[in-house]
Parts: structure tokens; C-alpha cells; sequence
């Protein structure tokens, strides 16, 4: 997939600029380049990334790419806040404790549990009761004045 690829091509590069060698916590120098490694990590790759998975899935749907777009808006903030708390720490873990070779499979192992998570951020959640969802019926116990039907959550009897 061209996620894969890129990734690849992102983990070479951030690598060549800061060597695995001078990162970890054996120094405080060594502390503050596995921290810049992984915040740039994080907010150049991630956010980039997080950007077109969020349009790109609201553009899956159905939706044209200013409605898109408006989404994307509405939930970058939020989904960047998110995202600092748990790839910083995670690619701290990558970068600090495993050896060149296993960054991108823990990488992808990353990516899937955060892309769960933006797929669940993703849906867009203000309509409660979509029309002939489970929301729509209000079933209540049958009243003498209903007569033992149910009724819709419009009021409309069946």
C-alpha cells in the first residue's frame, strides 16, 4: 500500500537525520533528540497522515470533499491532541528501546490500533437517532389510551 511505502520512506529519513545511535536515555542530550524524534514524528507524519485518513474517509462515504473538508475542520484539533498523548509515547518506545529494523512493524502495530481509534472518531455522532435506526422506536409498555401499540419516536402509531 502506499501508507507502507511512505512509511518506509519516512523511517529512512528521520533516521539519517537523527542516527538511532544518538537517541535513548543515557544522557540527557541522548533524552532530548529520542523527544525531538519522536514530536516530529507525530506532528509532521502523523498529522499529515491524520489529515488524509479523516477527509479521505468522510470522502468514502459518500460525502463531497467540502463537506469533507468542513469535518476535517471541526475534528483536527481534537484528533492532534489525541494523537500527541499516544504516538509520542509510543515511537519514544520505538525509537528509544527497539532496534531500527522492528520501527516500522511497530509501527504498523501503532497504526492499527490508531486507525481503530479514528475510525470511531470519524463517525460523526450528532445525529443519535438516524431515521429507521434502533434510536427511532420509543417502545413503551401499552397504556389504555394506546390501545397496546407502539409508537414510533415521531408519534406516529403501528
Amino acid at each position: 500500500s502506499l501508507a507502507g511505502f511512505l512509511t518506509i520512506i519516512w523511517f529512512h529519513h528521520i533516521d539519517v537525520l537523527i542516527p538511532k545511535m544518538s537517541v535513548g536515555l543515557g544522557s540527557a542530550g541522548d533524552a532530548r533528540r529520542l523527544l525531538t524524534k519522536a514530536l516530529c514524528h507525530s506532528f509532521l507524519y502523523g498529522t499529515l497522515s491524520n489529515s488524509f485518513g479523516l477527509v479521505g474517509r468522510r470522502l468514502l462515504r459518500g460525502e463531497t470533499f467540502e463537506q469533507a473538508q468542513n469535518f476535517w475542520r471541526e475534528r483536527i484539533v481534537e484528533v492532534t491532541k489525541k494523537q500527541q498523548a499516544f504516538w509520542i509515547l509510543w515511537q519514544v518506545v520505538a525509537f528509544g528501546m527497539l532496534q531500527p529494523q522492528y520501527a516500522v512493524p511497530m509501527n504498523a502495530f501503532g497504526g492499527f490500533l490508531w486507525n481503530t481509534f479514528m475510525s470511531w472518531v470519524s463517525v460523526d455522532r450528532s445525529n443519535k437517532n438516524p431515521p429507521g435506526g434502533l434510536g427511532a422506536l420509543s417502545i413503551s409498555p401499552p397504556s389504555p389510551l394506546q390501545g397496546g401499540l407502539v409508537q414510533e419516536g415521531d408519534g406516529e402509531t403501528w
